[in-house]
């Protein structure tokens, strides 16, 4: 039997799977609203089904949610609760919606203990402390930090990052992905998202299936509650006119009369099913209560078409209730094509019903023109016949109904679903993260260490005004240079005679010779040493220059001024 399979391609299943309420039931599944955190030096860690205690809400106070409280665990099971929040609303458990009614600006810092009640204006929780039971111990020296999240913003966060693409372009098999920092969890939901798919598919097959049961199990009842009083009848009758055999004497007639009546008793079926149908589609918004057409010999593609689409775009409408609102195009767009497949519906089964009632009618003659061959029988025997023509109809709509009821049955017990999983999450994949990838970072890393230095060292370099060698006073001045005389660690500034052989005395040997070739036809020469502040060696060039020409032979005064 068709049994509404609406879905008909990958387009609709990936709609299904980003669908708010199937996420949602798969995060209170899971009881992912509150997550736990310990703070290492470097990381955050989360305790995912590890944490060392767990927070006990009290679902009919107020709750602070989204944001984060920090616990300091002290010695002798107490700790500091911390967490500031300004201008937020305050969060209602039952209703997983925000009061914006009640705003609320708090910085808190407070001593407690493990199991004790804490209850504020704005929240009421109770810290237990977990470690016996999960063998995590808190660890004094650590930061750990809790958060209730709520249901309408988590939803929506898990529907962004769950990622679903065909496995193959022109394939049937999707592929569902998270990238995450937590594996844990994201296994965990994809598990639970695929299972909560396939049993909510199974679940609407299933209870169409219930809804055909019920339906047959009340025709039932009620026919054999006539038949049972039909039957009674009949033998009082039989026993008060012994020997009568006028079933048997005109079995020609009456026997295309029962089948006559068989089909009017089917199409009386068919008429319960339209007529039920038409009031419960008038008097309600809602589609679980529809039952399949099929199901009960009921052979009408645009009927089973229009309550397919019926269902579907109830489906789509409930989707999006969470993530739009009433004036959004979309929803409106949905709810207009409603209530004209709904019109459409609701025309369509008064057509059968008309269509239905002639068709009866006709049968109905038909019964009529054999009930005036068997006119002329004695009066015993018309009553006989008429009471052995009820009870048969009554009995062939009981082994009808009887009969699509066994079917429906073994449906039920037959029914699974049209998918299944290939794969579980986690099982193909290996403990290697997605990222980063180690190869590239290291490359990225050698790069970038190399270029750095070179880059930080060139724009310094670019942008350095002082003067660091011999080069850089060519490349500014046309200024001859006459020498170079490098820096002296040596305690006494005298270093031409206390180390005659060292390289900065070389240094000033050269520049006495290049002094010499300067201005050669200058028998007596003055050399001035100056610069232009203190400390910078003009002492220490002009001792040592003396000295050097002193050595030579050259008669030499060494004048100190302040200029």
């Amino acid at each position: 039997m068709e049994m509404f399979s609406v879905k008909t391609n990958l387009e609709n299943e990936i709609a299904i799977f980003e669908s708010h309420i199937l996420a949602e039931k798969t995060i209170q599944e899971l009881d992912l609203g509150i997550s736990y955190f310990q703070h290492n030096t470097i990381q955050t860690v989360n305790l995912y089904k590890d944490s060392p205690f767990i927070i006990q809400y009290d679902s009919s106070h107020v709750q602070i949610a989204d944001i984060e409280f920090i616990l300091y665990p002290e010695e002798d099971g107490k700790f500091v609760l911390e967490f500031d929040c300004d201008e937020h609303y305050v969060y209602d458990l039952n209703k997983s919606k925000w009061e914006q009614n009640q705003e609320v600006t708090i910085n808190y810092s407070e001593l407690h203990q493990f199991n004790e009640k804490i209850k504020t204006d704005y929240f009421s929780f109770t810290i237990v402390n977990h470690s016996p039971i999960n063998n995590s111990m808190i660890d004094l020296d650590k930061k750990y930090s809790f958060m209730l999240h709520s249901l309408n913003n988590q939803t929506k966060e898990y529907v962004r990052l769950l990622n679903i693409q065909p496995l193959k372009k022109e394939g049937s098999v999707l592929e569902l992905s998270i990238n995450g920092h937590n594996r844990k969890i994201y296994i965990d939901y994809l598990n639970k998202l695929t299972e909560l798919y396939l049993y909510q598919e199974f679940d609407d097959k299933k209870r169409m299936s219930t809804n055909t049961l019920d339906f047959l199990n009340n025709q039932i009842f009620k026919t054999k509650d006539s038949l049972r009083i039909i039957e009674d009848r009949l033998e009082s009758f039989k026993q008060e006119n012994p020997g009568l055999d006028i079933f048997e004497k005109d079995f020609g007639t009456i026997s295309q009369k029962q089948k006559i009546e068989a089909e009017i008793s089917q199409f009386q079926i068919h008429l319960s099913y339209y007529q039920e149908l038409l009031t419960y589609l008038q008097s309600s918004e809602k589609t679980d209560k529809i039952i399949s057409p099929t199901s009960i010999g009921i052979s009408n593609p645009e009927l089973n078409n229009l309550i397919s689409n019926f269902i579907s775009l109830n489906s789509k409408k409930k989707e999006l209730d969470l993530s739009t609102k009433e004036s959004h195009p979309k929803y409106q767009s949905v709810i207009q094509q409603i209530s004209f497949t709904k019109r459409s519906i609701i025309e369509n089964l008064k057509n059968l019903i008309s269509s239905t009632n002639i068709a009866k009618r006709k049968l109905v003659n038909k019964v009529n023109i054999y009930d005036q061959e068997i006119v002329n029988l004695p009066e015993n025997e018309m009553e006989y016949i008429k009471l052995k023509r009820e009870f048969m109809q009554s009995e062939e709509i009981v082994n009808y109904l009887t009969k699509k009821l066994n079917d429906v049955s073994g449906i039920i017990e037959g029914t699974v679903s049209d998918h299944k999983v290939i794969d579980v999450a986690g099982k193909r994949d290996d403990e290697t993260p997605l990222s980063p990838k180690p190869r590239l970072s290291y490359i990225l890393s050698l790069f970038v260490g190399t270029l750095t230095p070179i880059l930080i060292i060139s724009i310094k370099d670019f942008f350095n005004e002082t003067i660091r060698s011999k080069s850089d006073l060519i490349n500014i001045t046309k200024i001859p240079v006459l020498g170079v005389i490098g820096n002296s660690d040596k305690g006494n500034n005298l270093v031409v005679s206390e180390n005659p052989k060292s390289i900065i005395s070389e240094s000033f040997r050269s520049l006495r010779t290049n002094i010499q070739y300067l201005s050669a036809d200058k028998k007596n020469k003055i050399v001035t040493v100056t610069s232009s502040v203190g400390s910078e060696g003009k002492t220490f060039c002009s001792s040592n220059l003396a000295l050097i020409l002193a050595t030579a032979g050259y008669k030499t005064i060494l004048l100190g001024a302040d200029l």
